[in-house]
């Protein structure tokens, strides 16, 4: 088995975000963005597992996503969040989204505006 379980396709985005350690809320931004998780950036260590919650918006979403996520892997200045239980109207906002990034991402590969 592939030490990569990551499904879905990631999509480069720079999306402000809250992540929200011990009740205390530390800036951050979306570098990456899945249905599964997210990678963002930030220099502070977390433990592998550790739980944390996000808060962010998505530009197609007009309430503020809020999601529990599990700490998978911590890179440099980088952590990668895996979600735990998206709400469906969130995972209906993400897919959403990722739709209109994956159109963007097949434009720019064809030369198409």
């Amino acid at each position: 088995m592939s030490a990569n379980r990551r499904s879905g396709h990631r999509y480069d985005v720079d999306i402000p975000a809250e992540l929200i350690v011990d009740g205390e809320p530390r800036p951050t931004t979306i570098q990456n963005l899945a249905l599964g998780g997210v990678q963002v950036a930030l220099t502070e260590r977390l433990a592998l597992g550790r739980a944390v919650r996000l808060s962010f918006r998505l530009p197609v979403q007009g309430d503020t996503v809020e999601v529990d996520t599990t700490v998978r892997w911590v890179q440099g200045g980088s952590i990668g969040l895996q979600f735990a239980g998206l709400r469906p109207k969130y995972v209906w906002a993400l897919n959403r989204y990722l739709a209109t990034l994956s159109t963007q991402s097949l434009g720019a590969e064809d030369g198409s505006p």
